[in-house]
């Protein structure tokens, strides 16, 4: 199968007509946000729900590649950014300053009132580093679904500073994140926690207040999230301060990366290493390494019988160890790894890794 992550007309026309009215969103996210907030707050079951993991489907990139097309196209849509965002498709897109900056203030005004370790009930999908493949991000929504059909959470990694497509990739995470709140999450990963440089598509002095703007935003994203009461979904590490899920779920945002507390860059930064039986702390780096022994505990003081974390290319996507408690997951085809992948995990917490190979040239 191949996934090209461009829509016809036939498809673009049916995408549009499923956006709901944007003031309905803002009602019924003001409505419902209290009693949520309440119904939500940290219910564990006594005994944890199975886990299981299929074989993989793979598919294949097709059409211009993976780097970011300029093209000059007619916007038709009056309507807000995400309508003439899906309608341009996985091009550059011309941006005015204006735009950016108050997608970004708004959804930061969002996330800040979310906990800083999300409960998602499943259905599913988790996407991984993206770092910067806009194309590559229309490729997976193509395959699996945009919301509000599909719900998503995005592991983080979604920026990269070498990469131009970057600042298209979070426009469009963050409008999807504000028409369907409860259907896309966010989480921190490490390009969202150290400091973003754009390309040079606007004057210096705006780029530099886009700069700021991001940097306020991403300052309250979320750190960790719990799928189906069972699975923990991290950037790329466990603390082993954390005893209970409260250690996180209280983490303070906003946070800058020169306030991070210990907990907080554990998540952001720790790696998994093999040669590490439970932790090893390096005195001169910003990480530490764990082992097969501290993702055990993890999912012990998490109630959680899997760990699924990104930040690390793997030769085929996703990369499942120790039994399967640990699952990697990467999802730039072509950005370290000759494969992207991404895990769907159904009702029944059943995942399936969707993979995509990278255009052959």
């Amino acid at each position: 199968m191949e996934v090209t992550g461009r829509l016809n007309v036939k498809e673009t026309a049916h995408l549009l007509a499923q956006l709901p009215d944007y003031d309905q969103i803002k009602y019924s996210r003001l409505k419902s946000m209290s009693n949520e907030e309440s119904t939500k707050e940290m219910k564990t079951s006594k005994a944890l729900t199975l886990v299981f993991l299929k074989p993989p489907l793979k598919t294949n990139a097709a059409g211009w590649g993976h780097n970011l097309w300029d093209t000059v196209r007619t916007i038709n849509s009056p309507y807000d950014l995400l309508y003439r965002m899906i309608e341009h498709g996985p091009y550059q897109y011309p941006f005015t300053a204006l735009e950016l900056l108050t997608l970004f203030e708004e959804t930061a005004f969002l996330m800040a009132d979310e906990p800083s370790l999300l409960q998602i009930d499943p259905e599913v999908t988790v996407i991984g580093d993206i770092r910067g493949r806009y194309v590559d991000l229309h490729r997976w929504l193509q395959l699996t679904g945009w919301p509000p059909k599909n719900k998503i959470l995005f592991l983080g990694g979604i920026l990269d500073s070498d990469e131009p497509g970057s600042i298209e990739c979070l426009a469009l995470i963050c409008s999807l994140k504000c028409r369907f709140p409860k259907n896309v999450y966010i989480l921190r990963g490490e390009p969202e926690a150290n400091p973003f440089r754009m390309t040079k598509r606007l004057s210096p002095v705006i780029t530099n207040a886009v700069q700021s703007c991001i940097k306020r935003m991403c300052s309250q994203i979320p750190f960790a999230a719990v799928i189906g009461k069972s699975i923990l979904v991290v950037y790329s590490g466990f603390s082993p301060m954390i005893r209970e899920k409260g250690h996180i779920h209280h983490l303070f945002r906003p946070v800058t990366l020169e306030n991070l507390t210990a907990v907080g860059r554990h998540i952001i930064f720790n790696q998994p290493s093999s040669q590490v039986r439970i932790i090893f702390f390096l005195t001169d780096g910003e990480h530490d390494w764990y082992g097969k022994q501290a993702v055990k505990r993890a999912c012990k003081a998490m109630r959680c019988n899997v760990m699924i974390r990104g930040q690390s290319p793997v030769p085929h996507g996703y990369l499942p160890c120790w039994s399967n408690r640990l699952i990697n997951l990467w999802s730039a085809p072509g950005y370290g790894s000759n494969y992207g992948a991404v895990l769907f995990i159904s009702k029944e917490l059943i995942i399936t890794p969707i993979l995509m190979e990278k255009q052959q040239t």
